[in-house]
């Protein structure tokens, strides 16, 4: 996160695997470091439904983060 702070990035869009383990502590990480979070709901997964529906939530309303779906997010406006 020190290289992309140095580099100017401000936003980031995190996906992957494990959205109530791995997902969500990146997103905790870059949150306490400043950054804009974008987590598409549909680049995310987890073991069960329902773990990423409420990890989503989670990071929504606490790490105030994006989880709109991909197709929803205006990459030319970030």
């Amino acid at each position: 996160m020190l290289l992309l702070s140095s580099l100017g990035i401000k936003k980031l869009i995190i996906t992957g695997i494990t959205t109530d383990i791995c997902v969500l502590f990146t997103a905790n990480d870059a949150y306490m470091r400043g950054f804009e979070l974008y987590v598409p709901a549909d680049c995310v997964a987890a073991v069960r439904d329902e773990h990423t529906k409420a990890t989503l939530q989670f990071i929504e309303r606490v790490l105030k983060a994006s989880t709109k779906r991909s197709d929803k997010i205006r990459f030319d406006r970030l």
